[in-house]
């Protein structure tokens, strides 16, 4: 169906018809080829929406996103027949692995003994390995960039429960911009608990620093 009926809030009130989903922009396309859907706003914010709804996180990449699509018809296309979030997972990680393949190897590396130290020494910590790593990989850039303390503390509070408090604030604190030596060339098989922090905060270092290039 190419749009929805919104039945009356009240009886005796007409209905009117709406346009919610991608499947009813899909649909539009199918039986109207000539129209082109990237130039309207609706169309463009039923993508947006679907990309940015991250239990109610503010979006900041919208804007970006807005203009590649109302530039870009077959970015609009793609973003139609695939997932929104799909299609931009698989640009980025298309993107960190061929850039720099060494610093994606030791970025999955030190994730590995991070979730080893999570497990060993945070009891509330429950996660299993391959959610910890993708939730790491998906931290918002825009929230470190911007320095909004409450939307990180929020995130891990959220999204990396049981993990202590230390890191998303030291994360505010310093943005990321601080060299930690105490991290050695040769990755170790496991870390204590005192040295787990340092380890969490140069492992997002390397994560954020892609995205820093990207957005630049």
């Amino acid at each position: 169906m190419c749009i929805k009926l919104i039945p009356p809030q009240k009886k005796g009130l007409r209905n009117y018809w709406d346009i919610e989903t991608r499947t009813n922009l899909k649909n539009i396309r199918e039986v109207f080829p000539e129209f082109r859907l990237n130039d309207h706003e609706k169309a463009i914010n039923i993508i947006i929406i679907e990309l940015c709804d991250n239990k109610g996180y503010f979006c900041f990449e919208g804007v970006k996103l807005h203009i590649q699509l109302l530039l870009s018809v077959s970015f609009f296309d793609a973003c139609l027949e695939i997932d929104t979030k799909t299609l931009c997972q698989r640009i980025w990680k298309s993107y960190i692995t061929t850039k720099d393949p060494l610093r994606n190897k030791r970025i999955n590396d030190l994730l590995k003994i991070c979730y080893i130290a999570c497990t060993k020494y945070y009891s509330e910590f429950k996660m299993t390995e391959d959610l910890f790593t993708a939730t790491m990989k998906r931290f918002p850039w825009e929230y470190v960039k911007l320095g909004i303390k409450e939307y990180i503390v929020e995130f891990f509070k959220h999204n990396l429960p049981g993990l202590p408090k230390e890191i998303p604030l030291q994360m505010f604190k310093t943005r990321l911009s601080e060299t930690i030596n105490e991290i050695p060339e040769k990755i170790p098989d496991k870390i204590n608990n005192n040295d787990f922090v340092n380890y969490m905060l140069h492992t997002l270092q390397l994560i954020m620093e892609p995205m820093r290039d990207y957005d630049s």
